[in-house]
């Protein structure tokens, strides 16, 4: 009788320890999911926020600044663009991650743009030639301008004509899968 209460004791000790257990297993697998789905929730709201900003600048109007190509002619950003022809605009910062720079100018130059404008605040006129042949980018125009055009920090590709009007903006991110459909849809 003695053996069967201990195993009987020993038995429930066991089955509240395991009870415990599954609790406590529970209790972590809630977290890690409510955690998953916080992140999945911020990821989207990030989506969000960056499709908005793209859908959010299309039919906004550029000014026309005064710009240096690498020849060092200063003309105005319009006189670049094409009236008839729509103009790819990849415009960035030197201050912008330099990888996220070059997947671009690599996309780019596997692509068969004819009308390009690389705008950037380029140190001086052999760097922009530098990128130029780095890159073999030579239908392209590459141009300084001394303040950002008014965009984000962040590197963007948009569309425009002569009269400036911004078309199909995308925000350039690290490891954009967007980037090459974008490109080819063009």
């Amino acid at each position: 009788m003695k053996n069967l209460f201990f195993f009987a004791v020993l038995f429930l000790l066991l089955l509240v320890v395991t009870a415990f257990r599954i609790c406590y297993i529970y209790k972590l697998n809630m977290q890690n999911a409510e955690n998953k789905i916080l992140s999945i929730q911020e990821e989207n709201n990030n989506f969000k926020k960056v499709i908005g900003f793209m859908y959010q600048n299309d039919g906004k109007k550029l000014s026309d600044k005064i710009c240096i190509d690498e020849n060092g002619n200063k003309k105005l950003l319009s006189e670049f663009c094409n009236i008839d022809t729509s103009t790819l605009i990849f415009n960035f910062s030197s201050l912008d991650c330099s990888n996220c720079i070059n997947e671009v100018m690599n996309e780019l130059s596997l692509s068969n743009i004819g009308n390009l404008l690389v705008v950037s605040d380029f140190n001086n006129i052999s760097s922009m030639r530098y990128l130029k042949n780095k890159y073999s980018l030579k239908g392209a125009v590459f141009l300084k301008l001394d303040n950002n055009i008014g965009f984000p920090e962040t590197p963007s590709l948009f569309l425009t004509n002569k009269n400036l009007i911004i078309r199909k903006f995308l925000i350039i991110n690290r490891n954009d899968v967007i980037l090459m459909p974008y490109l080819k849809q063009l």
